[in-house]
């Protein structure tokens, strides 16, 4: 597993939880422009995923995609608004120590 795939596998995430905050903006009058944008960075997701599986296992960086939980979170409060609780956040809390887990556990038993 090299740092570019790690990378990628972040970036694919981000462009997930991305495209997830335009189809929440896709309203009138820019509906159009808003869902075209998600598909668009949808698309990008998975070429970054396929490229990053070139350089590493799937079982350490497939967890990396569950990150885009923690963006959507993030991005959600920080753009639309909206409210997290404590339990809340140690979900997402939870989530990035578990990627971390995974993914930096190597290739060793």
């Amino acid at each position: 597993m090299t740092l570019a795939a790690v990378a990628m596998m972040l970036a694919a995430s981000l462009s997930t939880a991305v495209a997830q905050l335009a189809f929440k903006r896709a309203t009138p009058p820019r509906t159009g422009r808003m869902v075209a944008l998600g598909v668009v960075l949808y698309a990008m997701s998975v070429l970054l995923v396929i490229a990053a599986y070139r350089f590493g296992e799937l079982t350490h960086l497939g967890p990396l995609l569950s990150l885009s939980v923690v963006w959507t979170v993030l991005l959600a409060v920080r753009f639309l608004g909206e409210e997290m609780w404590p339990r809340r956040w140690l979900g997402v809390m939870l989530i990035v120590a578990g990627s971390i887990a995974v993914t930096a556990c190597g290739g060793t038993a």
